[in-house]
């Protein structure tokens, strides 16, 4: 999935497809921990990294969050005592 998205970074930053989704990623967990703009967030990473935001590229990072965020969900659950 990740292969076939083109990310144009305006900064020149040599940097993988999946370091940029992770970083978003995490950028957009942290700011859901504190009741943020997580649409705002997005912009704003993209803006930091200067990446031109897109539909496709917020569906994915947005899906990485969602995965994440249950994957956190489960292991809380899990190590309740």
């Amino acid at each position: 999935m990740l292969k076939f998205i083109e990310i144009k970074n305006k900064k020149n930053i040599n940097v993988s497809v999946q370091d940029i989704v992770s970083e978003m990623t995490q950028y957009i967990l942290n700011t859901r921990d504190f009741c943020g703009n997580e649409t705002e967030a997005f912009k704003d990473i993209c803006y930091d990294l200067g990446i031109e935001p897109s539909d496709k590229l917020k569906s994915i990072i947005f899906e990485s969050v969602e995965d994440k965020w249950n994957r956190f969900r489960i292991e809380a659950k899990n190590n309740q005592c």
